[in-house]
């Protein structure tokens, strides 16, 4: 699995949705959680983004921090982690992590990132034994079972992008993990132009909720002149934290308002 440099995205209307998701997921899980929580990031990218490097973050964190004027505690939790400013730091979904996890001590995080210039920056947030240097397979999880697995590829293999992992090899490292959140990008159909596109893969992903395996699934699209038009949430978890997690996300689509779409909270 070769990486990628988010940081020309941060902040985006993706991470609009994801880091929601996330701190959702987090902070349900740890509600009635005892002893040391285990966090795994398999496609943890770097520590930390810019903002600046493009106009993505405009779209997303920027629009949102306009026009929010909620009281989701979650997405409060969140919001108090960035400034929507050019050259400030956007923190990636590992430090969003450890910094919920840092206060609600004990815990251990792993972060699995194949680039090493990115591995660094994790190295120096983290700690050195807890950033690898390679891809995440089921076997990581036998000896260390996470509390929380995050899966945020850059997307599913296609012919454009060979090394990228399918939906099977996300679906088989995760299958010994309990709680899982899985999150997606989803494209344009470039057949159809439509404004809610069918995502890549579509029949692999449509057996996300009946393969077995307990996953909720819900999608998320947003006005968009390019190919990158929304994303998909998968999660295993127990009810009250996937309550928590959809009405956290439902929360930053109705904040965006016109053109945002929540549709499949299955």
């Amino acid at each position: 699995m070769s990486s990628y440099d988010h940081q020309t995205k941060a902040g985006n209307e993706g991470d609009l949705v994801k880091h929601p998701a996330l701190v959702a997921a987090l902070l349900g899980l740890l509600t009635d959680h005892g002893g040391r929580f285990r966090y795994a990031d398999a496609f943890a990218g770097r520590w930390d983004n810019h903002l600046g490097a493009s106009d993505g973050w405009r779209r997303g964190i920027g629009a949102f921090a306009a026009r929010w004027h909620g009281e989701n505690p979650d997405i409060q939790h969140w919001r108090s982690l960035w400034a929507p400013e050019p050259g400030v730091p956007y923190p990636g979904s590992t430090q969003i992590a450890q910094r919920i996890l840092a206060a609600h001590a004990p815990y251990a995080i792993r972060a699995y990132e194949t680039v090493e210039a990115y591995a660094i920056g994790l190295r120096r947030g983290l700690g050195e034994g807890s950033v690898y240097a390679r891809a995440a397979c089921a076997s990581d999880w036998h000896g260390w079972p996470p509390d929380l697995l995050f899966l945020d590829p850059p997307g599913l293999r296609s012919p454009a992008n060979p090394a990228y992992p399918t939906l099977d090899d996300l679906l088989m490292s995760a299958a010994p993990v309990p709680n899982l959140l899985l999150w997606l990008p989803l494209f344009r159909d470039a057949a159809s132009g439509g404004p809610f596109p069918p995502p890549p893969d579509q029949a692999a992903i449509g057996r996300l909720t009946r393969d077995g395996q307990g996953l909720r699934a819900l999608a998320v699209y947003w006005p968009s002149g390019r190919a990158f038009c929304g994303c998909l949430l998968a999660y295993r978890c127990a009810a009250a934290t996937a309550e928590r997690l959809a009405i956290a996300v439902r929360a930053v689509v109705t904040t965006m308002g016109a053109g945002w779409q929540l549709v499949g909270e299955s």
